[in-house]
């Protein structure tokens, strides 16, 4: 076999930038590829933490309105409306928001006799259930699509004293799950605009 007599300059420096072009595009294929995985692994991350920050949010909701449920069943006004309901309107209207019981804004809230009946009718832009329903044990909370609108329901007993041995009635929460979810604090993960419950 015969070699050739000389290699030229040019044809070592078309070898030479040939090798160095294929081994740049190999790097730069390799470094979008990992690029690509990191993307797509801090996109599963952001969805991972998103959906265990409303989660919290959800279980912190659900907390809140048990406290707010025990404070109004302890609460002696509670109590004076099951027994003597003569101010039970202004009670349910003002008395519970201007005492600090309960926030005022995406929150209202009932008392049911210990048959399950309504106490008095709710005014109709905050109407809440003539009865409890019959497959709810107090204390239970449920959530229902009301018009398009997410709505937790929080059923609690109201005893006539702290032993709990004489059952005066039910009371029952109503929130607007949605917005007070949303509201609770600054979420960083979730986006609000997109955060979305079907029931």
């Amino acid at each position: 076999m015969k070699w050739p007599d000389a290699i030229s300059i040019k044809q070592i420096a078309l070898a030479f930038i040939t090798g160095l072009l294929v081994l740049m595009s190999l790097i730069g294929g390799f470094a979008a590829y990992q690029t690509r995985e990191v993307t797509r692994s801090l996109e599963q991350h952001n969805q991972n933490a998103a959906a265990s920050e409303l989660t919290s949010a959800a279980q912190r909701l659900l907390h809140q309105t048990d406290d707010q449920a025990a404070k109004l069943a302890g609460w002696d006004e509670t109590r004076q409306q099951l027994v003597l309901p003569e101010y039970y309107s202004y009670w349910r209207d003002q008395r519970v928001y201007e005492s600090g019981m309960l926030p005022s804004h995406f929150v209202r809230v009932a008392l049911y006799t210990p048959s399950g009946l309504l106490l008095a009718p709710s005014p109709a832009k905050n109407s809440l259930p003539a009865r409890l329903p019959s497959d709810i044990s107090p204390p239970s909370s449920w959530l229902v699509d009301e018009a398009g609108t997410t709505v937790l329901y929080h059923a609690f007993p109201v005893y006539i004293d702290e032993r709990h041995q004489t059952l005066l009635g039910y009371g029952m929460i109503r929130l607007d799950f949605m917005p007070a979810l949303l509201q609770q604090e600054v979420l960083h993960f979730a986006d609000k605009a997109s955060v979305r419950l079907t029931v």
